[in-house]
């Protein structure tokens, strides 16, 4: 086998994690990120494309591949290995290398190549979306169900449009207080006015207001035919409890009617935030864990046989 290695590579597929979807690429870009869409080629045919971030920690070269590569559906597994040997090898791209497995199913490739873990796996909150409301309605707990039920009772009014970085920039301040009260560590809210400006159409703003003052909000970004939960504030004082169960409702079932087949709500963790974690898993969706995070020195060595296999 030939494999060649281009960049960029063709548009990713509909199905791609938030990581490997191009807006995120250039809106990393916009943030200073070194970003490259690298595609392997078998006779003009891509079978597997992973997005690569670059940076310099101390003089050295650190390439982070997250949540990738996106495979062709017919590569088999046993083809992994040889196809992310080249990687390393490829123009720009030999130093250190820090990847984190989509699943914990594609670790094994890694491995196999010199990667050694350095962090234990993330889980990962994931909501199926159908079109029809009651098949969803059924996959949440029941405590989930009831506040729901009770925050559209109390006749409360959501609306919902795309992120307006210079309308909306108020409502990323608050996200930022909040974070420094919970100790958040996921991307900054100025991610968010950089994805917009991407792509202005693919992200949407659920909020609940009283007036001119806001309750609650819950941000997503559009990508592909999945959509990713990434920002979430509520007014502890003024809000009702569960107006969080309301949004994201409304947000299910919205992107649901437009197609979208599953909504990202991002890491799980029920030791620091059980809360969360519960909030999540209540509203149907299933735990998952991905890879573990992964480090390969530039001195590691891949085996003989995956070498001759990549040939």
């Amino acid at each position: 086998m030939e494999f060649t290695l281009t960049a960029p590579g063709p548009e990713t597929p509909a199905d791609a994690p938030l990581h490997q979807s191009p807006v995120y690429g250039q809106a990393m870009a916009r943030l200073g990120a070194q970003v490259r869409v690298l595609c392997i080629h078998e006779g003009g045919t891509c079978l597997a494309q992973a997005q690569i971030f670059s940076r310099r920690v101390m003089g050295l070269p650190l390439h982070w591949l997250p949540r990738g590569p996106v495979w062709a559906g017919d590569v088999p597994a046993t083809q992994h290995s040889p196809l992310l040997a080249q990687l390393p090898q490829a123009k720009g791209l030999r130093g250190i290398w820090l990847a984190t497995p989509d699943d914990m199913k594609a670790t094994a490739a890694y491995t196999r190549l010199g990667y050694r873990a350095l962090l234990t796996p993330q889980h990962v909150a994931e909501l199926s979306l159908h079109r029809d409301p009651a098949i969803m309605r059924a996959r949440m707990h029941g405590k989930w169900r009831n506040r729901l039920r009770r925050a559209e009772d109390a006749g409360l009014h959501v609306t919902h449009r795309p992120f307006d970085p210079g309308r909306d920039a108020p409502l990323l301040d608050l996200e930022r207080t909040q974070r420094k009260h919970r100790r958040y560590t996921d991307l900054q809210p100025s991610f968010v006015s950089y994805w917009s400006q991407t792509a202005p159409k693919a992200t949407r703003l659920f909020q609940l207001r009283d007036g001119k003052r806001p309750l609650a909000v819950m941000i997503f970004l559009l990508h592909g035919w999945r959509a990713t939960y990434q920002i979430g504030w509520r007014d502890l004082r003024n809000a009702p409890p569960s107006a969080h169960h309301l949004l994201l409702w409304q947000a299910a079932e919205y992107l649901a009617s437009k197609g979208f087949r599953q909504l990202d709500l991002g890491t799980i963790d029920t030791e620091t935030a059980p809360g969360l974690a519960h909030f999540k898993l209540g509203s149907g969706g299933r735990a998952r864990p991905l890879g573990p995070s992964l480090l390969r020195l530039p001195c590691a060595r891949i085996p003989l046989a995956i070498r001759r296999a990549a040939v």
